[in-house]
């Protein structure tokens, strides 16, 4: 995986864990490399952005690391969608799956202008 200057990004991931103790985490905002990224952030133990947003930002729905972190757009319109019990129901279920297995589940909601 390489940034627009064409200089290799695994600096950014190799980054010591006691500088950044929180984690890193990498949000897509385009389809092109996601395969080859994935694998990168898997060998690095670095989190990928589970975007919730109706189909309308890239959906990468890997788990590359011992933490989750969840983002809620909406899925009826951007930013300014409820979700329902049903939604939050399937997406509970997952979360105490992923804690069973010992994640750090953080789950974040962006869909506040109703």
């Amino acid at each position: 995986m390489k940034d627009s200057g064409g200089q290799g990004v695994e600096c950014l991931f190799s980054i010591e864990p006691h500088r950044c103790p929180s984690g890193i985490l990498i949000g897509f905002l385009k389809t092109a490399h996601i395969p080859e990224s994935l694998s990168l952030l898997r060998h690095y133990g670095i989190a990928s952005v589970i975007a919730d947003s109706g189909g309308r930002f890239v959906e990468a729905k890997a788990l590359t690391s011992p933490t989750v972190y969840l983002r809620f757009h909406g899925r009826g319109g951007l930013y300014s969608s409820l979700y329902s019990i049903d939604q939050l129901t399937s997406f509970a279920c997952k979360i105490t799956v992923w804690l069973a297995e010992g994640r750090q589940v953080w789950a974040f909601f962006n869909n506040d202008i109703v």
